[in-house]
């Protein structure tokens, strides 16, 4: 009789409020760690890999960039009365063969003679050129005219004199 009555009661309980047996228990105990784990893992490596990918593209543009400062025909275009004639077809060229979103080369006073609309012409860079112009290299990430990107600055350098500078950059959205 007693024993009818409990396993009645037990009947009854909902599922949620009856105890479970231990190895169930540990069961579930497992399945969280495991899961957990995946998820922090998945997490660390997708920061580490997108931290990486970052980093190489800073790295490929900064050599795009002195390419192009140390490129012959950009350096005696600085030189000419209307160095963006001759500088804008060689920038987009190099900036189509290599996949860049902008390749902006601009005198010591910021003024583009190049950029992937050419509308852009003659205006001063969007973003700080004092790095370059300063003769020092600089990578990082700035918001544009063309949207947010991963960039590299490299000055032009002639005879030891800053006369320039080249800005190649990757949109973030890549």
């Amino acid at each position: 009789m007693v024993a009818e009555r409990i396993r009645a009661a037990w009947r009854s309980m909902p599922s949620v409020m009856r105890p479970r047996p231990l190895a169930r228990q540990l069961l579930v105990l497992q399945i969280g760690v495991v899961a957990a784990t995946v998820v922090v893992g998945a997490l660390a490596s997708y920061a580490l890999v997108s931290t990486q990918i970052d980093e190489q593209y800073k790295q490929r543009a900064l050599a795009i960039g002195y390419a192009v400062a140390a490129t012959p025909d950009v350096l005696e275009a600085m030189d000419t009365a209307e160095p963006a004639k001759i500088i804008q077809p060689i920038a987009e060229a190099i900036r189509r063969s290599v996949g860049a979103d902008f390749v902006v080369v601009a005198n010591q006073d910021g003024i583009r003679y190049s950029h992937p609309n050419p509308a852009r012409l003659g205006e001063r860079v969007s973003t700080d050129p004092s790095p370059a112009l300063a003769g020092e290299a600089w990578t990082g990430v700035q918001e544009g005219t063309l949207g947010r990107s991963l960039r590299a600055k490299v000055p032009i350098i002639k005879d030891g004199l800053v006369i320039g500078l080249v800005s190649v950059g990757f949109l973030e959205e890549q």
